[in-house]
């Protein structure tokens, strides 16, 4: 599948759910027990997707993500599911096991105001499972927006 970075109007929101889903359990003892769509840190990305696959993904977005660094790489897996338009995962570039360091499951909603609420649900819900967890709110320009437009309204879970 070939990715296309179409630009986004004013406030569109790509809303992030990074490396939980909402169908954990209430209590874990490891963030390895959290997962998406079945796949949780310290899986191999191997078991969802060929070398070939996870090898293509990495050339295509080797130059896209400002966030990461050299040394991980974002995979995409455009496949919709029950919860999520897409997944990411981020691994090591040079790992040949391709252990999944972060899980991501991506909704992409352009009305903003849907968007902020559908996220601080989640946030909500996240703050009653993760008690001892750094709650952090960031809103920055997107990169993968040509225009500038774009702003992503984040929420991360440390």
């Amino acid at each position: 599948m070939k990715r296309t970075n179409k630009p986004m109007k004013n406030l569109f929101g790509y809303l992030f759910l990074i490396l939980f889903s909402l169908q954990t359990p209430s209590q874990a003892d490891d963030i390895r027990d959290f997962q998406i769509e079945g796949m949780s840190i310290g899986d191999s990305l191997l078991d969802y997707l060929s070398e070939e696959k996870i090898l293509k993904e990495l050339e295509l977005g080797k130059d896209e993500y400002a966030w990461t660094d050299k040394k991980f790489g974002d995979v995409y897996i455009y496949e919709a599911t029950e919860t999520y338009q897409y997944l990411s995962a981020s691994i090591k570039r040079k790992d040949k096991k391709y252990i999944i360091y972060a899980v991501r499951g991506l909704i992409d909603i352009e009305d903003i105001n849907v968007c902020l609420k559908k996220r601080d649900k989640i946030s909500d819900d996240f703050e009653n499972i993760f008690i001892n967890a750094k709650k952090s709110e960031k809103k920055f320009k997107s990169s993968s927006d040509p225009t500038g437009e774009s702003l992503v309204h984040a929420i991360y879970f440390i």
